[in-house]
């Protein structure tokens, strides 16, 4: 992954098959003719990145050609959110509130452990207990998974885990289309310390960032100059207490930002070739102990850190936090984890808590101790069922992160002002404002205007180049560290047909996908894990688009093209 510098080696694309794309304009596609189409099925794209757009027009004219009539519908990220809720825990279809399938990229396999692969598929979490949207359900998975996340040693726990990626494949839980480097947009003014990753660089900048502004000190930057400013798709701020929220923008809109955890994983260790040194860091936990076997965590909490409104951070605020998981009545967070492993905790002092685990479990870290931490002082007053609804969740923040809440306009844009106590240090901007663009375009001409310092994943593969010669400017490239798939909705009653799954697949034209709309700037995904995750299987064969067999899977799964206008399988 890396950044292109002006003067130095650059990135630059070629823009292939450039006429094919122009044809590809974002417009809504009509439904398909009854005659043509043995069943109808919503398509949902969000909006903003028109990569994503285009690969979904593609894909709706294919499946038409088989038989599967296509409603494509571009929707808003806030829009999408409540509808896979409602489908991983009901199974409700798009005409019931829910989804039938989605296009979206998934991260899954970025964890230094199984755990993503267990959370996205397991049949133990649907939401809100897990992360299950599409009510995937295999037994045999199931199994191979729980054995994966029990096994402490790494080879024999990976070898598991690539059986259990073996079923998914099969299945067909999802269906991997591409993977692709993301292309971001940094103005050149920002910089990073040099011992950080550019993984995470978007979650952390507003940590570790700097402007650099030559013949100019802090002190003699203007306002402007001394604020960050992200932007990003949509607000996705349905919540703002990290146990009520699950989507990447909130997610770096608060967890990164105003919240902390007992530790903060080691930035790179999620990713692909990161030979450096794995395991947790301090953050409110200054050190810990770990005894019995890895069982037993003690840890010495900071005794600097303190919340946003000034009071004293200390381990009742770390024993409410958990006990707020177990709860029931509050709805916070997934307590899968920690009651399946048998783990509780208990103060030793204001400034010490151990957390103890009736089992070794090796995604300790990563499951429980990077949640961040939620103020006692300010919840314990409210009934545990009130929390979700109260100010704490809808309008205020309190936490102890380095940057405090400013102003908050709902799919306008996230204001924080510097937390000048911070435990951590002072952060070197005033201000940082997540400012919601939701289309390519207008974040395009945000960013070369300046008025935007950061962006998102708005899909600016064809705008390389320009970058690359812009002097204020350069793109920053996370590896294929998520998979674009389809999502679909295993209580549909034509998608939990696994021969209509297998159609999909053959009906869904990647290599257009990577040359095309990707301009080359991805690779064909053939299963839910890069090519360079261990639990990759070598010897399984690629996906394959294939229009004919397309039509054979629909001819296996029932369907009799005499009675549509589309020719069958020859």
């Amino acid at each position: 992954m890396g950044r292109t510098t002006k003067g130095k080696s650059r990135i630059v694309s070629t823009i292939r098959y450039s006429v094919l794309i122009g044809s590809l304009a974002i417009t809504s596609i009509p439904l398909a003719n009854a005659a043509d189409s043995f069943f109808t099925l919503t398509l949902l794209v969000g909006k903003g990145n028109s990569v994503v757009e285009k690969v979904g027009q593609v894909l709706a004219q294919d499946l038409e050609k088989i038989g599967i009539g296509v409603d494509l519908q571009y929707v808003e990220f806030a829009s999408i959110s409540p509808r896979y809720k409602l489908t991983s825990q009901t199974g409700k279809t798009f005409k019931d509130g829910g989804f039938d399938f989605y296009l979206t990229d998934s991260s899954l396999n970025a964890f230094p452990d199984p755990s993503g692969i267990y959370r996205r598929y397991a049949s133990d979490q649907f939401y809100p207990d897990g992360n299950n949207r599409v009510r995937f359900v295999n037994d045999t998975f199931d199994k191979l998974i729980y054995e994966s996340l029990n096994t402490p040693d790494d080879i024999p726990r990976w070898e598991l885990a690539k059986k259990a990626i073996r079923v998914l494949r099969e299945e067909l839980s999802s269906i991997p289309l591409y993977r692709a480097a993301a292309v971001n947009i940094v103005r050149n003014d920002i910089v990073f310390p040099e011992d950080k990753s550019y993984f995470g660089w978007q979650s952390y900048a507003a940590r570790w960032a700097e402007r650099d502004v030559s013949g100019k000190s802090k002190e003699d930057m203007t306002p402007r100059e001394r604020t960050l400013v992200i932007a990003t798709r949509g607000s996705g701020l349905e919540a703002f207490l990290p146990g009520y929220h699950d989507n990447d923008d909130t997610e770096r809109a608060l967890n990164f930002v105003a919240f902390d955890a007992l530790v903060t994983p080691k930035v790179g260790s999620f990713s692909v070739g990161d030979a450096g040194e794995k395991g947790p860091r301090p953050a409110l936990a200054d050190s810990w102990e770990v005894t019995n076997g890895g069982k037993t965590w003690t840890f010495h909490l900071n005794k600097d850190a303190a919340w946003h409104d000034g009071v004293k951070f200390t381990a009742d605020d770390v024993m409410f936090t958990l006990d707020l998981i177990l709860d029931p009545e509050a709805g916070y967070g997934s307590a899968k984890f920690i009651k399946t492993n048998g783990i509780t905790w208990k103060k030793i002092d204001d400034n010490t808590v151990q957390i103890n685990s009736e089992k070794f479990n090796p995604l300790f870290v990563s499951e429980l101790l990077t949640i961040p931490v939620v103020p006692k002082h300010t919840l314990e007053k409210l009934e545990p069922s009130k929390i979700k609804t109260s100010i704490y969740n809808t309008t205020e923040i309190v936490g102890t992160g380095p940057f405090i809440l400013d102003e908050y306009k709902a799919n306008e844009h996230i204001r924080y002002k510097a937390n000048e106590n911070y435990y951590g240090g002072r952060p070197f901007f005033d201000y940082v404002v997540f400012k919601v663009i939701p289309t390519k375009t207008a974040a395009w001409y945000a960013i070369k205007a300046g008025e935007v310092d950061i962006t998102g994943s708005y899909g600016f593969n064809r705008e390389l180049p320009e970058v690359n010669e812009d002097p204020n400017m350069s793109a920053v490239f996370q590896p294929d560290i998520a998979a674009e798939l389809i999502r679909i909705n295993h209580d549909h009653p034509q998608l939990k047909k696994k021969n209509v799954r297998w159609a999909i697949s053959y009906a869904s034209n990647r290599q257009v996908m990577v040359d095309v709309i990707n301009a080359g700037l991805a690779k064909v995904a053939n299963q839910h894990v890069a090519s360079w995750s261990p639990a990759y299987s070598d010897e399984l064969p690629d996906l394959q688009y294939d229009l004919e067999e397309a039509k054979r899977r629909m001819v296996a799964a029932g369907f009799d093209y005499d009675t549509i206008s589309i020719d069958g399988p020859k």
